[in-house]
């Protein structure tokens, strides 16, 4: 990703200019939390809330967002899931 690749000439590790990028996937969602259906909606409202409130500006927040390589968390969606799921299904994960 360009972002390795920037990390990666930052350090001497890959010269810039050694590579180029000539194709980009669109974003995606690469750390995703989810949970069993039957999660309490109340208890499942104030986990996402405790996430969405993660930010930059507290010390520990940051800690978590650069782990992550994130500038924050974003509320998570049903859409776009189908082929996952579907090998889930096949293989009997779900």
């Amino acid at each position: 990703s360009q972002r390795v690749m920037e990390t990666m000439a930052e350090d001497g590790t890959l010269p810039r200019n050694a590579v180029r990028i000539f194709w980009s996937s669109p974003g995606y969602s690469h750390c995703c939390f989810t949970s069993q259906n039957n999660l309490d909606p109340k208890l499942a409202a104030e986990i996402e809330s405790a996430f969405l409130s993660v930010t930059d500006e507290d010390p520990i927040g940051k800690a978590v967002l650069e782990g992550e390589a994130c500038r924050s968390f974003v509320p998570g969606t049903d859409i776009g899931w189908e082929m996952i799921e579907k090998a889930a299904e096949a293989e009997g994960l779900i």
